[in-house]
């Protein structure tokens, strides 16, 4: 279902899912889909998204001798995420945090956002926050927010 963007990150109360085209992933041409997770304050996100590409990134930090991100990659599928097709990861290691009223800034305005899971389950919030509390590349402040 399309929100105005203006009125999406507003109302984002519990971690969701939405599909959008982050304009700052420049070699994405596509939309993807991506987990928001709300933080203590309530006027930030923090966002994390969702890739097919499971050996791509293993091999990524394995050849960066980054054993300990490879952990911080949570397993997803049909029955975590009944929209998904195949197994996928949540790349918790590049979790961005964004001010709600900034939320419109990094969705491309040619693709739109759409709210694909307005709630997921706790077992799986806990274990993504898990992962980017874990996380070796996640910034301080980020882990903070949660």
């Amino acid at each position: 279902m399309d929100i105005p963007l203006s009125v999406l990150a507003e109302t984002i109360t519990e971690s969701c899912i939405c599909q959008f085209r982050n304009i700052a992933h420049v070699h994405s041409k596509s939309p993807h889909y991506h987990v928001i997770i709300t933080t203590k304050n309530k006027d930030s996100i923090v966002i994390c998204h969702i890739t097919k590409q499971i050996e791509n990134k293993i091999w990524y930090y394995h050849r960066a001798n980054n054993e300990k991100a490879i952990t911080c990659l949570v397993r997803v599928d049909t029955t975590d995420l009944d929209f998904l097709t195949e197994e996928s990861i949540i790349e918790c290691n590049q979790a961005e945090i964004i001010l709600k009223q900034e939320f419109a800034n990094i969705v491309h305005p040619s693709h739109g956002c759409q709210l694909i899971a307005p709630t997921i389950s706790t077992d799986l919030e806990n274990k993504i926050k898990e992962a980017i509390l874990s996380s070796p590349l996640v910034k301080p402040f980020i882990k903070n927010a949660l």
